[in-house]
């Protein structure tokens, strides 16, 4: 291929421009619909979603900025099958060519409930369905919050179920809207309203049956949240049979209709009155059978001998008590009597060892007055000392010459 000098030199921008020009007049690329698996999906920090449109050969750039993608009711996510509207344009700066998403849908699976089990997901691993959170219901509520519509059948019924059960039970009406867009926030405000009065003890938040988009409401997530975070106990009442709402996962306890939840709740006046009578009456017939069981008891007790004869005893103990006196009288005799004689044997011994027994026999014993000293030997003696010496029947004065 030659260079040709009268042909026009295209600069990058503008041949970028124009094929940019041509493919955004196409009537064709600017209303397109495709189908593909989402991969690299990312969502900038100012809320554009960027992802990348595949199929088994192909794939194309996609974004969808954030004043669109606020209104999709599910989360796109890598490997979602999705049907994109749209239109095609050329990233000038890039060069490349991608498609603009005005909407989305997930393929094969209904948008709505691919956001409720997307929601689903969520709110479990977070803890707000487990058990341990719910929370334990009066057995006798003496104040029932509601919050419902006023317009509905299922608030008449409710306060009509409540009355005829107990009118006792006081009832505090939270009018909300159950259906359409500001239905979630106004849900959220009647629930927090009740939970500021101490004196409600139990809510139920409910409405009649309706199609999956108007019982929609009590799917979102900031009703899940508010219930969730109640101070009262919430029993959820969406009259539904078959489904559960979010609502009813995160409530402490679910009735399958709103009337059903005012049964569940109060409990029927006329049964707690004929229950209290049959406990009286089981407590009289114990109560009479344990005093004539004890009566009876007493009059065995009263039959014994020990009080019918009751000094007879106590004779029984003097004479048990003047036998073991006179059983230890013999026995400290006895334990006297040898130790005297032993006694007896050792004052024998020593006084025949006694120095005093051998003056008996005619000798005598001479301490020096000087100093007391017992004279052993003439050494122990002067001349003109005194001398004290002892015999068997005194002593005598001597003076050594």
């Amino acid at each position: 291929m030659e260079f040709v000098q009268e042909l026009f030199c295209w600069s990058v921008t503008q041949l970028t421009l124009y094929l940019k020009e041509k493919i955004e007049s196409d009537e064709l690329l600017g209303n397109v619909m495709i189908r593909g698996e989402i991969s690299n999906f990312t969502r900038s920090a100012a809320g554009h979603c960027y992802f990348v449109l595949r199929d088994q050969w192909s794939q194309i750039s996609c974004v969808m900025f954030q004043s669109r993608n606020t209104i999709l009711k599910f989360k796109p996510e890598n490997g979602l099958m999705v049907i994109v509207l749209g239109r095609v344009s050329i990233y000038e700066k890039q060069g490349q060519y991608q498609v603009i998403a005005e909407e989305m849908k997930p393929e094969g699976i209904g948008e709505i409930f691919l956001a409720l089990e997307q929601l689903k997901e969520k709110l479990s691993k977070e803890g707000l369905f487990d058990a341990a959170h719910k929370r334990i219901f009066p057995f006798l509520p003496q104040t029932v919050g509601i919050v419902t519509s006023l317009r509905g059948a299922a608030i008449h019924d409710m306060i009509t179920i409540i009355r005829k059960r107990n009118d006792a039970v006081k009832i505090i009406i939270a009018p909300a809207l159950v259906q359409g867009d500001e239905a979630p926030d106004s849900i959220v405000k009647a629930i927090n309203e009740l939970n500021l009065l101490e004196e409600v003890d139990i809510i139920i938040a409910g409405r009649g049956g309706g199609s999956i988009e108007e019982l929609m409401p009590f799917n979102d997530e900031r009703v899940a949240r508010a219930i969730y975070n109640s101070r009262v106990p919430v029993i959820s009442a969406v009259g539904h049979e078959t489904d559960f709402t979010i609502a009813d996962l995160v409530a402490d306890l679910r009735a399958p209709t709103p009337t059903a939840a005012a049964q569940m709740v109060v409990p029927e006046k006329a049964e707690l009155i004929r229950r209290v009578n049959q406990l009286l009456n089981r407590q009289g017939l114990a109560l009479t059978g344990k005093a004539e069981r004890l009566h009876t008891r007493l009059e065995g007790i009263m039959k014994k001998t020990v009080f019918r004869f009751p000094l007879t005893q106590v004779e029984h103990y003097y004479e048990d008590l003047d036998r073991i006196l006179k059983r230890l009288g013999r026995e400290i005799t006895a334990v006297l009597k040898s130790k005297k004689e032993r006694m007896i044997g050792i004052a024998s011994k020593l006084e025949a060892l006694s120095p005093l027994k051998i003056l008996d026999r005619g000798f005598s014993l001479c301490r020096n007055i000087k100093d007391s000293g017992v004279i052993k030997s003439i050494k122990n003696v002067n001349s003109g000392d005194k001398i004290d010496v002892m015999v068997s029947d005194g002593n005598f004065i001597c003076t050594v010459d």
